[in-house]
């Protein structure tokens, strides 16, 4: 087989403006399908109006208008809605929206999510345990084989000694830990989209080693993890926990990390999630090789039987061990799912009296790793059982039931997202609710509903209040620095392609103190530390491959794909924000310098942000900027757009704290003003023995400075009566009085 091998060439944004807010109009990074919707967030828009700009030439096909501000509590952002829906000609295009500028360029394709649903998939392919990535597949991010694992040590929390033979598998996150209930969620994930699409990803075209065997290549990928998975079960049907050493490695290769690997914690979770991916096996594979398919469903029968004999043991880390938990005490979610899959591939009586006796539990819901009922949900509805037809109908009622309320939340949500909030992972239960929307679609016919589920793709790559496209290596503003210990140590500084990040976490587990942005929405940082944020995990991925490629499948053309080998790569342009520095502190008054370094070669243009709103645009690196600002804590950001359109952002959280002590005492009998708020006009007053002849002026978040009155401040009353010029817009200000070439004094003032 020959494979094509891939440089990227990343798309310029061929239109240039004076004034810029690129990074406040947010769009999917990638594009569009011609007949999907097409949606923007516009961030504190500056006018009502947007147009589309056909590239290379600028030319505008298609003027609308903003829908009306809505407040998002989560970013604290005012958004406005720019709908070009209509636009369908395949071509690459940006967005203008008046009085800011134009956004970073997009494209309206026909096979716009293909190559990152394929690379979502081939992200498996990075994970293999005990394996070598070959340069033929692999490309820059070829590596050794790491953890053998055929010499696995029973932990003495088993109960019993020796070793086992447990290679293969897929490393479970950033981690090289093995993990059978997170392996649950994600096989069950992509056997789920087979199914339905089983046609897609058809042998040869995913370039893994295994592509020209007359396999599928995702069954392909899916059998190595399957493998693995057969190891994990007990002669007494049990299943073990995991495959993990005492410990997460530090940063390094796979095959640097000699630690003992431990097979331990046989449980009902995992017993169940095996016995429902086995049972899923045991009838996609019949064709492929029946000789595995009737092993894996003989498998899945042992572990149910163990688990109805061991209904409620739930895994918890021994001591000494701190590897990842995946702990779980509810188990009637598994029940339900193993005995779905069990009854669709055996038709079996037993599975069948169970389902029925827990009928009112088969509803509709985002699956997670930790609650997969929804999944039993979604096979009972499109695969044919012996279930009763009733039961069936109310099965698919409920799934159009609940991906319409998430359809509602979404058209209703000032960012376009549903209510699946920020936490530890959300980006996988963003992907899973894309999944339940395509099953909505898919039993009603109803387009809204795979529109809704589009939104949800677009958040993952730029619509969002982040800015960034959470997969490695698709889109403009990229994550550089995921929580992924080959991408860490591997010497190469893309990350290797296809993963995505958790996504925003609000808790910010690992380090509050990381983090720039207060929000929850902006709870996300794209730096190797923050496991809570930018990690990856097979779960996350196995939800955006079911979630991109089954909207691929449904509006993508059908020609033929092969997925390329990245030979080399164009990495974005470094920038530092030198001042202010993370975490600092300062007084009000005080004069904040803004500034940063970068290659000026590099440089198309830098935007600067004061809590998502845009201060300036400067396009070199040169002369710092700055700010004065009231009390309170904000987020100073630069975006640097470097001339190959890619994005680099640095932010800083800085705290403004009122002025104490003797300083406090000055500031309060110097210098006073009201009415405050004011508007057309406000009195200041002062203790003229302390001031002589000073400049009085006004001066905004951006350090723009607008003087109001130049003399000696001194008059029987020790006021002044000023007159606001009519150019000034309501927000808050600093009144600074100034002496020579120093700001002596200073009030916020807030005008209406």
């Amino acid at each position: 087989m020959k494979i094509k091998l891939l440089t990227i060439v990343a798309i310029s944004c061929f239109v240039a403006s004076l004034t810029s807010q690129t990074m406040n109009i947010r769009i999917n990074q990638l594009g569009y399908y011609p007949q999907s919707s097409k949606v923007a967030l516009v961030v504190w828009p500056m006018g009502n109006e947007f147009e589309v700009l056909q590239l290379p030439d600028s030319s505008v096909v298609y003027s609308g208008n903003l829908s009306a501000k809505k407040y998002y509590n989560d970013s604290k952002d005012s958004i406005s809605i720019a709908d070009f829906s209509s636009v369908s000609q395949p071509g690459q295009y940006c967005l203008r929206v008046k009085g800011m500028a134009v956004s970073l360029p997009f494209v309206i394709s026909d096979n716009v999510f293909r190559e990152v649903a394929y690379a979502s998939l081939r992200s498996f392919y990075f994970q293999r345990c005990s394996y070598a990535l070959d340069e033929k597949y692999a490309g820059i991010w070829k590596r050794k084989a790491g953890h053998p694992d055929t010499s696995c040590v029973y932990h003495a929390s088993t109960g019993r000694s020796g070793k086992v033979s447990s290679p293969k598998g897929w490393y479970d996150a950033g981690d090289y830990g093995k993990y059978v209930v997170n392996a649950g969620i994600s096989v069950g994930d992509m056997l789920q989209f087979y199914e339905l699409f089983n046609t897609y990803f058809p042998d040869s075209s995913a370039s893994i080693p295994e592509s020209g065997n007359g396999v599928n290549d995702l069954l392909d990928e899916v059998r190595f993890e399957l493998d693995w998975l057969a190891t994990m079960q007990d002669t007494d049907g049990g299943v073990y926990h995991k495959i993990t050493t005492a410990g997460f490695p530090g940063f390094i290769m796979p095959e640097d990390d000699k630690d003992i690997r431990y097979i331990l914690g046989k449980c009902t979770s995992a017993s169940l999630d095996f016995a429902a991916m086995m049972a899923m096996a045991g009838r996609i594979y019949k064709k492929a090789d029946s000789a595995f398919a009737a092993n894996c469903l003989a498998q899945a029968k042992k572990a149910w039987d163990w688990a109805v004999l061991h209904p409620s043991v739930a895994f918890t880390n021994p001591v000494g061990i701190s590897t990842g938990g995946y702990g779980d005490n509810n188990f009637s979610d598994e029940f339900l799912w193993a005995a779905a899959e069990l009854l669709i591939s055996t038709g079996d009586s037993v599975y069948y009296k169970y389902l029925v006796s827990k009928k009112s539990a088969l509803v509709a819901s985002v699956s997670g790793w930790g609650s997969v009922g929804g999944l039993a949900a979604q096979s009972l509805a499109v695969m044919p059982s012996i279930l009763d037809t009733a039961i069936v109908s109310k099965i698919k009622t409920s799934i159009i039931s609940v991906a319409n309320s998430h359809k509602s939340n979404i058209q209703g949500s000032a960012a376009r997202v549903s209510n699946t909030g920020y936490y530890w992972g959300c980006n996988g239960a963003v992907s899973q609710t894309g999944i339940l929307l395509i099953y909505g679609y898919l039993l009603s016919g109803d387009s809204s509903l795979l529109n809704a589920s589009i939104e949800l793709a677009d958040y993952q790559l730029g619509k969002n209040a982040t800015g960034y496209s959470f997969i490695s290596y698709y889109g403009k503003k990229l994550v550089m620095n995921q929580h992924h210990r080959p991408s860490i140590a591997d010497g190469v500084v893309m990350p290797e392609p296809g993963f995505i990040s958790g996504g925003p976490s609000a808790g910010k587990e690992d380090n509050k103190n990381m983090y720039a942005y207060t929000t929850n929405a902006q709870s996300f940082i794209d730096n190797t530390s923050s496991y809570a944020s930018n990690e990856v995990a097979i779960n996350w991925n196995a939800s955006l491959t079911a979630h991109l490629a089954a909207i691929d499948a449904i509006l993508g053309n059908k020609d033929a794909f092969v997925m390329p080998v990245v030979s080399s790569v164009v990495n974005p342009a470094n920038l530092t924000l030198t001042k202010p520095a993370h975490n600092a502190s300062f007084y009000v008054g005080d004069s904040i310098e803004v500034k940063v370094t970068a290659n000026a070669a590099e440089i198309q243009k830098i935007e600067f942000y004061l809590n998502n709103k845009y201060l300036k645009t400067v396009y070199d690196a040169a002369s710092p900027f700055k700010l004065v600002l009231p009390v309170g804590t904000y987020t100073v950001t630069a975006c640097l757009i470097d001339k190959n359109g890619l994005v680099t952002e640095k932010a800083a959280l800085i705290t403004v704290k009122p002025k104490t002590g003797v300083d406090a005492i000055k500031n309060e009998s110097r210098l006073k003003v009201f009415p405050n708020p004011g508007s057309k006009k406000i009195t200041v007053q002062y203790n003229a023995s302390l001031f002589g002849k000073v400049v009085l002026q006004l001066c905004d978040i951006s350090g723009k400075k607008t003087v109001l009155w130049t003399g000696q401040m001194k008059n029987e009353k020790n006021t002044l009566d000023i007159t606001i010029p009519a150019s000034l817009t309501a927000g808050v200000y600093m009144l600074e009085v100034v002496e020579g070439a120093k700001v002596i004094e200073s009030n916020k003032v807030v005008l209406q």
